[in-house]
């Protein structure tokens, strides 16, 4: 992951490199970090023609608990299937 670079409440990363063959010129995005503060964003992404390096533009939304930032960050959700309830995660 980039190290993103704030100004103020926007941020940008100098690169980023796409893992496909054929990457979008232009894409949109959202973005958690998942060391504190645990911002999450939403960016631009603008690759270079004729390249897989990028260039990310975005704007910080808001501050997230440690665990809803990790829980967004791999996609996961929490259920009551796996015995963990509402009140077991106000803890965190």
């Amino acid at each position: 992951m980039a190290k993103a670079h704030d100004l103020g409440q926007k941020f940008y990363w100098q690169k980023l490199y796409y893992h496909t063959e054929n990457p979008p010129l232009f894409d949109t995005e959202t973005t958690q970090e998942i060391e504190p503060p645990f911002r999450h964003g939403k960016c631009i992404v603008l690759r270079v023609p004729a390249s897989k390096v990028a260039i990310v533009i975005g704007h910080w939304k808001d501050e997230r608990r440690e665990v809803d930032a990790l829980l967004t960050a791999i996609g996961g959700t929490v259920t009551q299937e796996n015995g963990i309830t509402d009140e077991m995660m106000e803890d965190y």
